[in-house]
């Protein structure tokens, strides 16, 4: 009897043992596949992250290249403005990402020995796309306003600026 118990004590210890080994095994694998995991999703996220980059870009120009920055603003409320350096070609590219279209911009700065501030719009559609900013630009937007580009720009009220709105004024000027 005292045999039968001490086998069966035995018995369950090793019966338990190999539970816990087999369980402290488990739980370490999974560990490292989650951890795998964790590293791997990292890597998805940062790829899809500058995948998912969204520029306004274009050119500032005033018969000359402008020399100086751009800067632009959101819709959202409270607005949130990017200002970025324009390159001495006049080529500018804001990241828009997390940021609320239509876009107000203004490039700021100084074109052929002249200071000059010029604005132009761009719509949800136009992003990714190339938005320059010129005299032809700030007319555009001045009409659609129907005040002046500036005033425009600093009212924050321009939420209703849509491409074909955009457009339709481009098309108005080029007749």
């Amino acid at each position: 009897m005292k045999l039968k118990k001490m086998l069966m004590v035995l018995a369950l210890g090793i019966f338990a043992c190999s539970v816990l080994s087999a369980a402290g095994l488990r739980f370490g694998m999974t560990g490292a596949v989650k951890q795998k995991v964790k590293e791997l999703d990292k890597k998805v996220r940062e790829k899809k992250v500058a995948a998912a980059a969204i520029t306004v870009s274009g050119t500032a120009a005033a018969g000359a290249p402008i020399i100086g920055t751009v800067t632009l603003k959101d819709r959202a409320t409270p607005f949130k403005t990017k200002t970025v350096t324009i390159a001495a070609d006049g080529k500018y590219s804001v990241d828009v990402t997390g940021l609320t279209a239509p876009f107000m911009l203004r490039a700021d700065g100084t074109a052929g020995g002249r200071s000059c501030s010029l604005y132009s719009a761009a719509a949800s559609a136009d992003v990714n796309g190339t938005i320059n900013i010129t005299p032809l630009t700030d007319l555009i937007v001045a009409n659609i306003a129907r005040q002046v580009a500036a005033n425009y720009f600093d009212s924050g009220n321009f939420s209703s600026v849509s491409a074909s709105e955009l457009n339709a004024a481009e098309n108005t000027l080029q007749e």
